[in-house]
C-alpha cells in the first residue's frame, strides 16, 4: 500500500513539473509580428547602409559592360536561302488529294454518300443532329 501511494505521488511530482515547464504556450499575435517584421527591415537598411553605393567610376565601368553585350545598332535581319525549298513526295500527294470529301457538291458516282441536318428548336438553339452514311458493298 505504501508503495502504491508513493508512486502516485511520484507520478503527480512528474506530471505537475511536465506542466509548469510545458504549460502555456505563447499565442502569436499581430504586435509580436510587428515588432519582428520592422526589426528584420532594420537590420536590413543597416546592412545596405555598410555596403555603400559605387561610385560614378565604377558606374561607368558597369555601363560600358552592359553596352559591349547589345547588339550593334544597325543589324541586318535580312535572310537568304542559298538551298532550293524542300519538297517531299508526301507533300505533293496531300496537295493532289484532298483530307475531307466534298460535301457540297451532289456526286452520282458510286462510293460512300454522306448526309446529314441539324436539328433545331424554336430559337435556333442546335438541340441535335443526324448524319446518314451510305456505304455500298458491291462496287465492282
Amino acid at each position: 500500500m505504501k508503495t502504491f501511494i508513493s508512486f502516485i505521488v511520484v507520478i503527480s511530482i512528474c506530471g505537475g513539473a511536465f506542466l509548469a515547464l510545458h504549460g502555456e504556450e505563447k499565442e502569436v499575435c499581430i504586435e509580436d509580428w510587428y515588432a519582428q517584421t520592422s526589426q528584420l527591415f532594420q537590420s536590413a537598411s543597416r546592412f545596405f547602409d555598410h555596403v555603400g553605393s559605387p561610385s560614378s567610376e565604377e558606374i561607368k565601368e558597369i555601363d560600358a559592360k552592359l553596352q559591349a553585350l547589345l547588339p550593334p545598332e544597325t543589324i541586318d535581319l535580312s535572310y537568304s536561302s542559298d538551298q532550293a525549298p524542300i519538297t517531299t513526295a508526301l507533300s505533293l500527294e496531300s496537295q493532289q488529294q484532298p483530307l475531307l470529301p466534298n460535301l457540297f457538291d451532289q456526286d452520282n458516282a458510286p462510293g460512300t454518300k454522306i448526309k446529314g441536318q441539324v436539328h433545331t428548336d424554336d430559337q435556333d438553339n442546335i438541340v441535335g443532329a443526324e448524319v446518314n452514311v451510305s456505304i455500298p458493298t458491291d462496287i465492282r
